[in-house]
């Protein structure tokens, strides 16, 4: 090779290597350039100190038993909005019911997060897991089936698993203290499953055991890879240990509601009377082929079970241990249920059930202490003017409802078991975005009154047949978070026959 050639080359290759590093450069500059919004917003709020790179993702680099309170401090140190930086996302913290509202009353704000599509694990395309149109039209078809129109016909299931489960629990009677959850949680599956699929798992015979532990096992991956943001990308988190087990555990949950299926096809033919959600979703199916494929309809049966038998087995297991802290609220309830009721439980109507008004208070007094998602994720697809600052386009927003709930600007007895906070005219006087029970606005849960009326029939049946005790009170009760809040030391009550 002649020496023109050489210097021919070595120019070409040096046009090369500064066009790229340009390009490069250029890259770069634009990336920051385009989130010169976050970078400014980032700098003028405040926030923990970061590290570089990582940010303030090493906070969350901790055990589960300590996790939330971490979380929760911190929270508290900072005042609203505060910033995070998860690597190079931006995370701004709000917890005033003003600026809450702000954002769940924001046509912007309606997108889920993208750390939820982790739930994709077990609810595929569903209502946790999909945004914008497709989400809107799924909506649209589940939550007719949620309403007060079905609520007396899911009641006479109820009302048969919940004998079933005094039952049991008799067996338990002046015993030793025990884990209430457990026993709540097989009800709740057998309730739940039978009314999404018609067919009763019985999960209080034991049957179900090792599905319920697994399902358990998800909830607890699920919330580890969403704190620990190097198991964020898909192909570091599928060949990880954890990812293996998600897999699995996915896999079962998904067969277990194709065997429920199957067993509701024969139980359909005996039983003709009851209608589940999954056989209204069929007839949905007909009407919507798209949107309700085969793998859609179980889909939504294990989004609407995950959602439906945690946060009614976690709420009810919360009341009554409450209830046994408190022998005056219980016995204000006890005689509340026999003015209502009395002990015609055979014809209990869901009307009656809503004429339960001070049960209905201590419910939301649960549910204000501890959320059942207490914090909850939205990811902005404009700018949101709160005021005081602007949230700019894909900023990641947590809603700190553990906060508000909890704030002395709008509860007497922000630390107590106080059910009187939502007497009328408390509640009147109240901002309306202090108190979020199943969030709010388009996003707001479609199960909500299917969540109730489950959490009230269980505790008026187990009131009617016992005396709760339970050790300490309220400030005793340390909790941890995975999907939802739960104690520590477990839901640990004694049962005396009343």
């Amino acid at each position: 090779m002649d020496s023109r050639m050489q210097y021919f080359l070595v120019q070409m290759w040096n046009v090369f290597w500064y066009t790229s590093v340009v390009f490069i450069v250029l890259l770069i500059v634009k990336y920051f350039w385009q989130r010169r919004k976050l970078y400014w917003l980032g700098y003028c709020l405040d926030g923990p100190p970061t590290v570089f790179l990582l940010g303030n993702g090493l906070i969350f680099n901790c055990k589960e038993e300590v996790l939330f309170q971490k979380m929760s401090n911190i929270v508290d140190t900072y005042s609203s909005p505060a910033r995070f930086w998860l690597g190079p996302k931006l995370v701004i913290v709000l917890k005033t019911a003003s600026d809450i509202e702000k954002v769940l009353t924001s046509p912007y704000a309606n997108d889920k997060d993208d750390i939820y599509r982790f739930l994709k694990v077990f609810n595929g395309l569903s209502l946790f897991t999909t945004n914008g149109t497709m989400w809107k039209r799924h909506r649209r078809h589940v939550t007719p089936f949620l309403g007060r129109k079905y609520m007396d016909s899911y009641l006479e299931r109820m009302k048969k698993n919940c004998i079933k489960l005094v039952e049991k629990l008799d067996n338990l009677v002046d015993k030793d203290d025990f884990d209430i959850d457990h026993s709540l949680r097989r009800c709740y599956n057998d309730i739940v499953t039978e009314t999404l699929t018609g067919h009763n798992p019985a999960a209080q015979e034991g049957y179900l055991d090792y599905f319920i532990a697994l399902l358990h096992e998800g909830y607890v991956l699920v919330h580890a890879r969403m704190m620990k943001i190097w198991l964020h990308p898909d192909f570091l988190f599928d060949r990880s240990s954890n990812g293996h087990r998600q897999k699995f555990i996915s896999n079962e949950v998904r067969e277990f509601f194709k065997k429920s299926i199957h067993a509701n096809k024969e139980n359909a033919k005996r039983d003709n009377e009851f209608v589940s959600i999954y056989e209204n979703l069929l007839q949905a199916q007909e009407k919507n082929n798209v949107i309700y494929k085969n793998d859609n309809l179980i889909d939504h049966l294990v989004t609407l079970f995950s959602a439906s038998e945690d946060t009614t087995t976690t709420i009810c297991s919360f009341l009554l241990v409450l209830l046994g802290m408190y022998p005056d609220v219980q016995n204000r309830v006890v005689q509340e249920i026999k003015d209502v009721i009395d002990e015609d439980i055979e014809n209990l109507t869901f009307k009656q059930l809503t004429e339960l008004k001070y049960l209905d208070m201590c419910v939301k007094e649960v549910i204000r202490l501890f959320p059942i998602g207490p914090y909850i994720l939205r990811k902005l697809s404009a700018d949101v003017n709160l005021g005081k600052v602007v949230l700019p386009k894909d900023t990641t927003v947590v809603l700190s409802f553990y906060s508000v709930q909890r704030s002395k600007e709008h509860w007497q007895k922000p630390n107590e078991f106080y059910p009187e906070h939502f007497l009328p005219e408390y509640a009147s006087l109240r901002h309306p975005y202090a108190f979020l029970p199943f969030s709010a606005g388009p996003r707001s849960c479609p199960g909500q009154i299917f969540a109730y009326a489950a959490i009230k029939i269980v505790t008026v049946m187990v009131l009617q047949s016992f005396i709760i005790t339970s050790k300490g009170k309220l400030k005793d009760i340390k909790v941890k978070g995975d999907i939802s809040i739960r104690p520590i030391d477990g839901f640990n009550l004694k049962l005396r026959r009343r």
